[in-house]
């Protein structure tokens, strides 16, 4: 009988996320193609006044490396035609000790419209699903992002500290 509200909630959620529009197209990639180093150059001049982290081809295949090599980064694109309009990482995080299977998301861009991280957690929950894997994870995005999913009606947890650090 306590599961029937939490079984509530999760059919609400799958109805807000729906099947990515019908007329968004979520790829998968296998790793970080040229299409990258275009999408850099357009996302640093639509953000010139913003401090981004470099996100080129060859910065993103350094910093996923290892988890390229274990397969254990998801790589998924939206195109317009032959250009890349969004992407978004997730990488596995997995906690053995008590049998976790997780997935975090690492990185969400887009040039056009931040709406397009809902069909990206859709394609990234089902393959969750078929995979078995029992956490999709979002930590530390921008107040729009967190909104957008805020929207979908996840679970949430309070964590003892920032997850990220700058200086």
């Amino acid at each position: 009988p306590l599961s029937i509200p939490l079984s509530v909630k999760e059919q609400l959620a799958k109805k807000k996320l729906g099947r990515n529009g019908n007329t968004i197209s979520v790829e998968s990639c296998p790793s970080f193609d040229e299409r990258f180093d275009t999408f850099w150059e357009e996302l640093k001049q639509q953000r010139r006044n913003v401090l981004l982290g470099a996100r080129t081809r060859e910065t993103l295949d350094w910093h996923f490396k290892h988890a390229l090599l274990r397969r254990d980064v998801w790589i998924f694109c939206v195109s317009e035609g032959p250009r890349l309009i969004a992407y978004a990482t997730f990488y596995r995080q997995d906690n053995p000790s008590v049998g976790l299977k997780r997935v975090r998301l690492a990185d969400f861009q887009t040039l056009t419209d931040e709406k397009l991280l809902v069909p990206m957690i859709s394609y990234a929950l089902d393959r969750c699903r078929r995979s078995g894997i029992h956490m999709l994870e979002m930590i530390g995005q921008s107040p729009e992002k967190s909104q957008l999913v805020a929207e979908l009606a996840p679970y949430e947890r309070k964590l003892p500290s920032w997850m990220s650090f700058y200086k």
